[in-house]
């Protein structure tokens, strides 16, 4: 009994001073791929590679780092440039110095691109809640945006009407990772067992991923302040704003998907089947072997659907895309 309680009582202030070695060690072996943007006030990782136009911006899940859209980042590559990026305390950006609403998380974008001297016409190539911020980006930057990608994307609708219900457990689910990221658990939990697609990644992307996730994101809980923070007006726009003749790719899971609160996935067809609607020249793609993290699971689909919509740009522009 008294060693258990030893136990007990040690082994948490044991993983936590281990913890906090190791994260050092992995911000010296691992820095920022990309480059920090100091975007008002605070600092954010830009990622971009490859030449060509349009350019492919990748925006990422809630509480997700940009590292879990590297493999499609690097199959999209070889055919035109691609941005990726970390909001405000995810992946290699700093933690936020205020809580933002989707409003201010798309203005966060759009600056970031124009300080990095990032030309458009862009493609938004948006996961989950990522959808969102696509959707009011492709509504204030019209002139600016050539299409949308969006894959098992978050609709204004659904969100707005459900993610009331599921903020008490997100709640929860964020003090858990939190603890487990401070006492090390996280990290051991990544060397015991992770995803298959994860295990597929390539060895830089898989070793980037397991730096990133093992060590505390302060932006991990962004989805509650998202939904707290984001004015009803914004909602008016979205729901009443169509894009017309915007080019969009619905990609939706086939599968049932981990990681998608259960109180969405009743409404979710229906939901993507509206993304479509957003324009009259839209396409609804079911993603047949995959869950929620189709990029991860499936990124050659992905991207071939990228690569298509880059081409039928590249064949109707008359403003001068550049081709590899």
């Amino acid at each position: 009994m008294l060693v258990l309680v030893m136990a007990v009582t040690l082994l948490p202030g044991v993983g936590t001073l281990t913890q906090s070695h190791l994260e050092r060690k992995d911000a010296a072996q691992y820095p920022a791929p990309g480059v920090l943007i100091d975007v008002n006030g605070t600092r954010l990782h830009l990622r971009c590679i490859g030449e060509g136009s349009p350019t492919a911006v990748m925006i990422a899940g809630a509480g997700a780092p940009s590292v879990v859209s590297y493999e499609l980042q690097d199959r999209i590559t070889p055919q035109t440039r691609v941005c990726s990026y970390d909001r405000t305390g995810l992946g290699w950006s700093e933690p936020a110095n205020r809580e933002q609403g989707v409003a201010e998380v798309t203005r966060d974008l759009h600056d970031l691109l124009a300080q990095a001297g990032e030309k458009g016409p862009f493609i938004l190539i948006a996961e989950s809640f990522g959808g969102m911020i696509a959707l009011l980006a492709a509504l204030d930057w019209q002139d600016n945006v050539a299409g949308l990608v969006l894959i098992d994307a978050s609709e204004p609708d659904l969100w707005f009407e459900k993610t009331a219900d599921t903020m008490d457990a997100l709640g929860r689910h964020t003090a858990l990772m939190k603890f487990g990221w401070r006492t090390g658990i996280v990290r051991v939990g990544l060397e015991l067992g992770q995803p298959d697609w994860i295990d597929e990644m390539s060895v830089q992307n898989r070793e980037w991923f397991q730096a990133i996730y093992s060590r505390d994101m302060p932006g991990y809980g962004e989805y509650r302040s998202a939904f707290r923070l984001t004015d009803p007006t914004i909602y008016d726009r979205l729901t009443s704003e169509g894009l017309g003749s915007l080019p969009i790719t619905v990609l939706a899971h086939g599968k049932v998907p981990s990681g998608l609160p259960p109180e969405f996935e009743d409404g979710w067809m229906a939901a993507q089947e509206k993304l479509a609607a957003y324009s009259n020249a839209s396409e609804l793609i079911i993603a047949k072997n995959s869950g929620h993290a189709i990029a991860g699971e499936d990124p050659d689909l992905v991207a071939a659907q990228v690569l298509l919509m880059i081409e039928h740009l590249r064949d109707q522009d008359t403003t001068g895309f550049i081709k590899q």
